[in-house]
């Protein structure tokens, strides 16, 4: 009979299985006792010392002192105060941390000095910003941005362009009331058959005006101007007319005036930006003007007047300005104004008088006045500033003009007019 192997294989197995359980008891039963238990062929590591944290805390302090000069190097200002505040935290009161954390601060403070205009813009907000570390540049390029780190900052308003050049263009309107000085027998007393029978005179009839024009000026370094002005001017009314006698012929009368105007004006540089404001201005108008004058007389027939005058002027005056408001965003600013100006010149006539169906024709005469006098003008500005600069500025004016002149007629004394009314101005300024 053939006897079957033994299973020497399963008998090896189960004595195996059993010297590991006994193992793992006693593992475990140590492990409960609160020992510790190497792992075969290995010895216990022991709990890390004191000297050894201490260690790493001052390689984690060298580090961050490290970045920070790095990125003060690089000027990352902003990024290097963050590395400075982190090993001012692994080291609180540390003298070469705090002296470099004071001397980043006043570097960010004197660039936000500079950046920012005085009194405008609010300090920045005490809470400190989230910076991310500095971009790590390639070999031989430099980083995006040289301080990129001011962006994370809140944001600031555009700071003022510089600008050298400024041109502006406007228009104005003036609806005036007031009286107007008007020769009378000039012409007929040049004739020598009549002539001795007239008797010159000097009305002052009432008139109703309406002035429009317009004004373009020019500035290299916006403190010396040139403007260049036109207006032109239309008055009506009505008058009386006396050639001698008694009688007093009524009449109406038409006056076109041209106004040529060329001023320099300085305004004073330290203001600008200022709550007041002021300019001086100098020039000459040169003055063209036509009067005509017609009535119906009783048994001579038609009278009729014509008189063409030129009048050259000197011109210096002067305005001031204060802010009243200023909208918050900047965008909208208000302004109370005044101006005025006084005036010298001479005054050429060529009157010539007619009497229509009566066969006379009169030769024209000529007469030569010295005038003066003054234009004052107050109104309020509103303004506003278009873009984020606000280079480009939009203004209207609206207030009171006034006009008064003194007229010399020679060997009939001086005589005055007066011309007032709403003023309006509207334009726009650029300065590049």
């Amino acid at each position: 009979m053939n006897a079957k192997p033994r299973n020497y294989s399963s008998a090896s197995s189960s004595h195996v299985q059993y010297k590991l359980s006994k193992y793992l008891i006693l593992t475990l039963w140590l492990a409960l006792a609160g020992g510790v238990v190497p792992q075969p062929g290995q010895a216990a590591n022991p709990p890390a010392s004191a000297g050894q944290m201490s260690s790493s805390a001052e390689s984690k302090y060298q580090e961050a002192m490290r970045q920070a000069r790095e990125a003060q190097d690089a000027h990352f200002t902003v990024t290097a105060l963050k590395y400075a505040q982190d090993a001012l935290k692994i080291k609180p009161g540390d003298e070469a941390a705090t002296n470099l954390q004071n001397e980043l601060q006043a570097e960010i403070a004197s660039r936000l000095g500079q950046a920012r205009p005085p009194a405008t813009v609010p300090a920045p907000p005490k809470v400190e910003p989230k910076v991310e570390p500095p971009p790590v540049a390639a070999a031989g390029k430099e980083p995006a941005s040289a301080v990129p780190e001011l962006g994370a900052l809140p944001a600031m308003p555009e700071a003022p362009k510089a600008t050298k050049h400024e041109v502006s263009v406007s228009g104005d309107f003036l609806l005036g009331e007031g009286n107007v000085t008007m020769p009378f027998g000039f012409s007929l007393a040049e004739d020598p058959f009549l002539g001795p029978n007239v008797t010159k005179s000097v009305a002052k009839p009432d008139r109703s005006s309406t002035y429009y024009g317009g004004t373009v000026s020019y500035s290299y370094g916006q403190a010396w101007y040139l403007d260049l002005g036109y207006i032109h001017g239309s008055s009506s009314g009505d008058t009386d007319v006396a050639l001698g006698g008694t009688e007093l012929l009524p009449s109406s009368f038409k006056i076109d005036d041209d106004w040529y105007q060329v001023y320099v004006r300085y305004a004073f540089p330290k203001l600008r930006g200022k709550r007041f404001s002021a300019y001086l201005r100098a020039g000459m108008s040169y003055v063209d003007a036509e009067l005509q004058d017609e009535t119906t007389i009783p048994v001579l027939g038609l009278y009729r007047q014509t008189d063409k005058t030129t009048d050259l002027l000197g011109n210096v005056g002067f305005g001031v300005g204060y802010l009243l408001h200023r909208s918050k965003n900047g965008r909208f600013w208000t302004f109370l104004q005044a101006e005025g100006e006084g005036f010298y010149g001479n005054r050429s006539q060529d009157s010539k008088e007619a009497l229509v169906n009566a066969g006379f024709d009169f030769p024209t005469a000529k007469i030569d006045n010295d005038l003066y006098g003054g234009i004052g003008r107050g109104t309020v500005r509103l303004e506003y500033r278009l873009g984020r600069s606000g280079l480009l500025k939009i203004f209207g004016d609206g207030g009171i003009q006034a006009k008064f002149t003194e007229i010399n007629y020679p060997s009939l004394g001086t005589f005055n007019e007066l011309l007032w009314g709403p003023y309006v101005k509207v334009g726009l300024r650029y300065a590049f």
